[in-house]
């Protein structure tokens, strides 16, 4: 018997629902998710342990998506379900219309990224600025009229953004997952073999974004000091050819093929560094944003158990690596002298407060709070 039903919906699974969806059946709950676009076999096969259903609803194909008798199936099939909360992550316009169908159920909205500060000012030129407008509607909508909201930023970071909620939010910090860890080991790094630095990105690199500094200088300036570069790019992420050809001709730039969880984490470990080189240009990229501004990669290299390199910029996620001794947070010009800063660093140091960390920000320490915010959301509906 289990203590509640979830519903999980999702254009495409993250991450931290992952790690947050293995919480929560391994405190009893019954965990299911709907995802919105195909899941290939490698997918499917890694996601299965953390849920106890999996229900695929392909909005991508037009097939479904204008056919009145498939979303009346999708419908009963949830009815069937009979989940106690459904939990939307967004902003998502696949998320949202199911948002809308769904308003019988209590819902929570995970807002995997808040766009309202993006930027200074509004832009339509871009497919990107159109995308971040429309976004904003969406997470509006969906902080205004959920019965739970939560967000990966700052404790106060609704309020200090002027977001509309019915009062019941949630930091939620997609920490460390138990089974993933990796205990910290300074002799188990490719560093040890032939004596240079090497660092690991753990994402998709962007060629151009409306406000980023674009990956490809970044990988020159890092390069250009002989320290190698590595990076592991999601299974859903489309590499562009620019990348390939830099591999082809940079000693110092590798690209490796894509892995998840804790393969993904034992990978990592060999690497001296994760970075997160995330730059932006002020003209474009509003304050408030890099004030909010969580990048999860920075809980990936903390279960690894090797130190982070972040942008200072991110100042969420500086605050969060620097006041607990799990790295360094870094300026765009840092990059130009990096080698020289690393040599001045207590790699030693670094490793013990990093187990300490991966204590500190375990999944497990989450779920009482989490257990009062879902009941909340439960009783915000019924009344």
């Amino acid at each position: 018997m289990y203590k509640k039903t979830i519903l999980f919906v999702e254009n495409k699974f993250t991450i931290p629902i992952i790690k947050l969806a293995a919480l929560l059946r391994r405190e009893g709950w019954k965990t299911i998710l709907l995802n919105l676009s195909p899941l290939s076999k490698l997918d499917y096969d890694f996601i299965k342990r953390y849920f106890n259903e999996i229900i695929i609803f392909d909005m991508t194909s037009i097939k479904n998506f204008f056919n009145p008798q498939k979303y009346s199936s999708l419908m009963n099939t949830i009815r069937n379900k009979n989940p106690n909360i459904i939990q939307f992550t967004g902003p998502d316009w696949h998320t949202y219309l199911m948002f809308i169908l769904l308003k019988k159920y209590p819902r929570v909205f995970f807002a995997h990224d808040i766009w309202k500060p993006y930027f200074k000012r509004i832009q339509f030129k871009k497919n990107s600025g159109r995308m971040i407008f429309f976004n904003r509607l969406i997470e509006r909508s969906s902080f205004k009229n959920a019965e739970g909201d939560l967000h990966k930023g700052p404790e106060d970071e609704l309020k200090l953004l002027g977001i509309k909620t019915k009062n019941n939010d949630l930091q939620y910090l997609s920490g460390c997952m138990e089974e993933w860890l990796i205990k910290p080991d300074k002799n188990h790094k490719l560093s040890n073999e032939d004596g240079k630095s090497h660092l690991v990105y753990a994402g998709g690199p962007w060629v151009t974004f409306n406000g980023w500094i674009s990956f490809i200088d970044i990988i020159k300036k890092i390069t250009s000091q002989k320290i190698h570069f590595h990076i592991f790019c999601p299974y859903n992420v489309r590499i562009n050819e620019s990348f390939k050809k830099i591999e082809r001709e940079n000693s110092y730039f590798h690209m490796h093929r894509p892995l998840r969880g804790k393969k993904l984490n034992e990978e990592l470990s060999k690497f001296d560094y994760g970075i997160i080189p995330t730059f932006f240009d002020s003209d474009i990229v509003g304050e408030n944003f890099k004030k909010i501004t969580v990048a999860t990669k920075i809980f990936t290299y903390l279960e690894a158990g090797i130190p982070c390199l972040v942008s200072k910029e991110l100042q969420f996620s500086s605050k969060i690596v620097e006041s607990n001794n799990m790295g360094l947070s870094i300026t765009l010009g840092d990059l130009n002298k990096l080698g020289t800063i690393l040599k001045h660093q207590n790699y030693g140091s670094f490793i013990k407060h990093i187990l300490k960390a991966q204590k500190k920000f375990g999944m497990g320490l989450q779920m009482e709070k989490l257990r009062t915010f879902y009941d909340k959301a439960v009783l915000k509906y019924r009344v």
